[in-house]
């Protein structure tokens, strides 16, 4: 059904789609992506789905008949997006994207950095290291590679900051390259592989490593503070922690953006009873993982493999359930 729904956004270019000016079409695809940005993750009733993805079509076949690539490739890649988050489907996003790639890839449009990105993000999901190796390789070969002098900069917060600056050595250095190898890390950390190995201290001098957690179910929480999204998930964590605690899950936050000496009272104020590891001191892990600055959450069975990875809501709170359950 994805493969049909592929070449059905590409054929209807060709069938006497309207052309419209291509300013026009651009409005139109950022409403259109503003609108699934709206909806987050939600899942949505099948005509409303529907609906969405043959305004996305639409768009992309008007957008391909009137020489508009960049619309075209915009509504694609919200496609894709769109199965990922609302269908859970990260593999027939992939397929979406890789079949743009095989479409427009030759063409030299800019645009296609974002295809390459969101389809390394798609699988990193998947946990398929290799085929980002391949697809980092393809990129690098293409006429859009960017190697142009940049400096990256990661702060945890205004007062903790980590900074990784890029040398400026013209060639070498890509935007696009870095997102990919971002994804590329986060792929090593998919569902089913085992945690790295780390030693975390938490704000009272406590010490956690996988080891320590096998025989739990264990919630890793990297989080800033004033990130809406996570703080909008907090109630799902406490609800969690008072269900399952005594059953033997835990949770350990990991504050990206506060020092040791705030994050007690930040804790305290959200109501999280549970431990809190200052950013500074799992540096090593979080570039390991490929989340400085990002929220992120890992969930880990007893036997110390990610089962879940960002679950938010009714998905974390079932997942935990179906893991206190394994035996």
């Amino acid at each position: 059904r994805t493969r049909t729904l592929i070449f059905a956004m590409m054929a209807a270019a060709s069938i006497g789609a309207w052309s419209a000016p291509a300013q026009d079409l651009s409005a139109e695809l950022k409403v259109l992506t503003s609108r699934l940005e709206a909806l987050g993750n939600r899942a949505i009733p099948l005509d409303q789905w529907r609906e969405i993805m043959g305004q996305l079509a639409d768009l992309g076949g008007r957008a391909e008949q009137a020489g508009d690539h960049a619309s075209a490739v915009g509504a694609y890649v919200a496609s894709a997006r769109a199965w990922a988050d609302m269908r859970r489907n990260p593999r027939q996003a992939a397929m979406i994207l890789r079949e743009v790639r095989n479409r427009y890839g030759g063409k030299g449009i800019p645009e296609m950095r974002s295809v390459y990105v969101t389809e390394a993000e798609m699988l990193a999901k998947l946990g398929d290291t290799d085929a980002i190796r391949r697809l980092i390789v393809e990129f690098k070969a293409s006429p859009i590679f960017d190697p142009e002098p940049f400096a990256y900069s990661v702060h945890e917060g205004r007062d903790t900051p980590m900074t990784v600056r890029r040398p400026f050595a013209k060639g070498t250095d890509s935007v696009t390259l870095l997102a990919m190898t971002k994804y590329l890390d986060q792929s090593k950390a998919s569902s089913g592989a085992q945690l790295p190995d780390f030693m975390l201290s938490d704000v009272n001098g406590y010490q956690y490593s996988p080891g320590s957690m096998l025989g739990h179910v264990v919630l890793l929480d990297f989080w800033v503070a004033g990130s809406t999204p996570w703080e909008r998930n907090l109630p799902f964590l406490k609800q969690a922690r008072d269900k399952y605690g005594a059953q033997g899950f835990s949770i350990l936050g990991v504050c990206q953006n506060v020092d040791e000496t705030g994050l007690k009272a930040a804790a305290s104020d959200r109501g999280m009873s549970w431990p809190q590891v200052p950013g500074r001191n799992a540096r090593g892990l979080i570039m390991q993982l490929g989340i400085p600055g990002e929220n992120a959450s890992f969930l880990v069975d007893r036997q110390g493999r990610i089962r879940g990875r960002n679950l938010q809501g009714a998905y974390l709170l079932d997942a935990v359930r179906r893991l206190m359950a394994e035996q």
